[in-house]
């Protein structure tokens, strides 16, 4: 098992052992080794809610990202050159109880846990190789009860990114942590499998679009005509493309997947926006968001919304049709490819393609997307 780099502990990534940093000030790393940066205040919540942006005179650009629920906040970053460190400046309002727990994420793998323990703005530092390119860093928020959690900046180093201590400006007062809601009930679809618990960011919202890619491994289950909701149908609930499960898995004609949700104060937020669309190279087929998964007045407690495994950054349950052929057809196809899988979102147009509905042709294909 790959070992999880916990701030200011020796751990395992890869095989390597690291020794992650925490400044308890809003450090520096030395401009010359700074390859991106990344403002707190321009990262987006995967959820699409919990996030706000608020002026701050002691952050950098005057501006911060403050965290109020259990989402996780990401932004991609263009690295043109491979990076070893990444270090992210952090408070917290409510440092009871250990703190804000937080851990990061570099496209979708964890690098890093931590307790925020501090008021005022620290810095920590990560050791992770970053490879060039465009990435995807993510924040997730774990324990948004009773407190918030506020993001500075994230800066990409090519020596180690150990901060650098300046002056120690005091840190600004903050709203306190939002007030729990009452989730009201909803009907959709059933993911059959299950996979095992992990904490939920939550899924990933509704997760903002970007013109960008984003690579990251997602636990992919399939739902049928045999096992939608109703039983022995194509009915889905946030139609885009098309007024029904269906699609032939092209860029032009993506395949309705189904995402995890929330009801938060009687709305009903998807993981991810009707309409976003990803690729899965295992399967060859583009998808588009069209449909929800989990049912009852509290989907955020279910699947897709949590459950997914370790190692997954989100769950997308795919639409996989079956009314031609038999349950136990349709049911064997699933079971075949449920697993975690590199899932490209937000996909160029110009990967191969596999067209067709996935029960008539369910071969799998590997996790390297290729160009047609």
């Amino acid at each position: 098992m790959r070992g999880v780099a916990r701030f200011g502990v020796v751990a395992t990534i890869g095989g390597t052992a690291v020794t992650a940093i925490a400044v308890s000030i809003p450090g520096q790393v030395a401009a010359a080794s700074v390859v991106a940066t990344v403002e707190g205040e321009s990262m987006t919540s995967v959820q699409g809610y919990g996030t706000s942006v608020r002026s701050d005179a002691t952050a950098s650009g005057g501006k911060a990202l403050r965290v109020d629920s259990a989402v996780s906040a990401h932004a991609p970053v263009k690295m043109a050159t491979p990076g070893s460190s990444v270090t992210i400046v952090m408070r917290t309002d409510n440092t009871s109880g250990g703190g804000a727990s937080v851990r990061i994420r570099l496209n979708g793998t964890i690098v890093a846990t931590q307790s925020i323990s501090k008021t005022k703005w620290t810095a920590y530092a990560v050791p992770v190789a970053i490879p060039a390119g465009v990435q995807d860093i993510r924040v997730d928020f774990l324990n948004p009860q009773k407190r918030n959690l506020y993001i500075d900046v994230a800066r990409f180093s090519a020596d180690g990114g150990t901060p650098t201590p300046t002056s120690s400006p005091s840190a600004s007062t903050s709203p306190s942590a939002s007030p729990s809601v009452s989730p009201t009930a909803s009907t959709s679809p059933t993911a059959s499998p299950t996979g095992t618990s992990t904490p939920t960011p939550t899924p990933t919202s509704s997760q903002s679009s970007s013109s960008a890619e984003v690579r990251s491994q997602a636990y992919v289950t399939g739902y049928s005509y045999w096992d939608n909701t109703p039983p022995g149908s194509v009915d889905i609930s946030n139609p885009v493309l098309h007024s029904s499960a269906g699609g032939a898995g092209t860029y032009a004609d993506p395949i309705t997947v189904a995402v995890g949700h929330s009801i938060i104060s009687g709305k009903d937020i998807l993981d991810f926006p009707a309409g976003t669309r990803f690729y899965v190279p295992n399967l060859r087929r583009y998808f588009i968001v069209e449909d929800t998964c989990g049912d009852g007045s509290t989907p955020q407690n279910g699947p897709c919304h949590k459950g997914y495994p370790a190692g997954a950054s989100f769950w997308i349950d795919v639409w996989v049709g079956g009314g031609s052929v038999s349950k136990s057809q349709s049911d064997s196809c699933m079971a075949a490819f449920t697993d975690v899988h590199t899932v490209i979102q937000n996909p160029a147009g110009n990967y191969v393609v596999a067209p067709g509905e996935i029960t008539a042709n369910c071969a799998q294909y590997g996790e390297t997307p290729t160009v047609a």
